[in-house]
């Protein structure tokens, strides 16, 4: 568990270790570790990948996927349709007085589930249903059969989670031999397994419906659909080459399957806990509530499309710079753990000498993660525009939170 960290926060600091260049020094984001080659995340995907042929054609196409101006809508509209039905959830539960506390980590947490698979896999996640029927005599209008696997897929997510560090710190003798460590070790090795063959499941099914599907009729703009189709005929982007070396081969079952696994595991978290450390900060300080709800009153409404709120001018957005610059700190604590680099060779930065094999971490958070903050919280800083401006009931964000 040792070993020394060096954590940058600072722009003019970070430049080199985001350098996608195979020669860069801070290119492995993990040492070799035999727990996560048990799980097989080890040398496939992106996080723990040190082959870097392999690291840059898996990084070519997922930033393809999620660059695509056509992925960009489709995260504003699936962000919209979400927070409108969690918002349906929030008024039966809390402002018709059928209860008081609303647990926000959960429905945040459960919020953030159904967008990240929306947006990866184009299908439905009904998590956030699954909760609401947990809370309430009244059941959602889902099918109970979608809602139970929705539920039972991400919770094997969330237990993945949990349970990583077992297979990051603990050696592999306690869990292999070590009665406590082993079942809960074997367990774990269960439910990856369980994972796997749900994308796997996906992404066949996915495959099946691209060949079936006529050349005129267009694709649903998601990350699989753009993963599964590189350099294939029914890929609208051309062949390119990163560091020399050409991208021209479609990508495998297990490549595609390795991305979407690290998709589903880095973003909810960041997400829902961002999203939770805000509420909470408001909460605590009424000086920010009440700076955040003047500028709410006076956001020029004209200015936004009623039907959709962020498809509109940028002089239009509440920026809220009090909600946005104060929980910095915070926000970096949250992303530090999610992306070390690992030196493999000796170097300098911020004047500092860095020796080899040192872990790197920048404090700060992933461009797709924090975008899809930013486009919530516009949502319900809007939502709660509406409601001030109309004198409907408000949910109260109180101190004790």
């Amino acid at each position: 568990m040792g070993g020394r960290r060096i954590i940058l926060s600072r722009t003019e600091y970070v430049e080199k270790l985001l350098s996608p260049s195979i020669k860069n020094q801070y290119m492995v984001r993990f040492p070799y570790t035999q727990g996560l080659d048990e799980l097989g995340i080890m040398g496939r995907g992106l996080l723990a990948n040190h082959n870097l042929r392999s690291w840059s054609y898996n990084r070519h196409f997922f930033t393809q996927a999620i660059l695509a101006p056509k992925f960009t809508k489709k995260a504003i509209d699936w962000t919209n349709e979400l927070f409108n039905e969690l918002e349906i959830y929030w008024n039966k539960l809390y402002l018709k007085d059928v209860q008081n506390k609303l647990n926000c980590s959960a429905w945040l947490h459960r919020y953030a589930n159904d967008m990240i698979i929306a947006l990866t896999t184009g299908e439905r996640s009904y998590t956030m249903a699954s909760y609401f029927n947990i809370q309430s005599d009244e059941k959602s209008e889902h099918p109970q059969a979608l809602v139970d696997d929705s539920e039972n897929f991400v919770q094997a997510f969330r237990k993945q989670i949990l349970g990583g560090p077992l297979f990051i710190f603990i050696p592999p003798f306690f869990r292999h031999y070590v009665p406590f460590f082993k079942s809960r070790s074997d367990a774990l090795l269960r439910n990856i397994e369980f994972i796997y063959q749900r994308l796997e499941s996906i992404i066949k099914r996915r495959r099946q419906e691209i060949e079936i599907s006529s050349l005129d009729k267009p694709l649903s703009q998601d990350m699989l659909t753009s993963l599964i189709t590189a350099n294939t005929s029914r890929d609208i982007n051309h062949v390119e080459t990163v560091e020399g070396e050409v991208m021209n081969l479609p990508m495998t079952d297990l490549e595609i399957r390795s991305i979407l696994f690290e998709t589903f595991l880095g973003g909810t978290e960041k997400i829902s806990n961002l999203l939770t450390f805000i509420i909470y900060y408001i909460a605590r300080n009424p000086d920010v509530k009440k700076k955040m709800l003047e500028e709410i009153d006076n956001y020029d409404i004209d200015l936004v499309d009623k039907d959709s709120p962020l498809k509109t001018v940028s002089s239009a957005l509440i920026t809220c710079p009090e909600l946005l610059v104060k929980p910095t700190p915070i926000n970096e604590t949250i992303s530090l753990s999610n992306s070390p680099s690992i030196t493999t060779d000796s170097a300098t930065t911020a004047n500092t000498s860095i020796n080899k094999s040192s872990k790197v971490i920048i404090g700060t958070i992933s461009g797709i993660v924090g975008v899809t903050i930013l486009l919530v919280i516009g949502i319900i800083r809007y939502k709660w525009y509406q409601k001030r401006k109309h004198g409907d009931k408000i949910m109260r964000i109180s101190g004790n939170f």
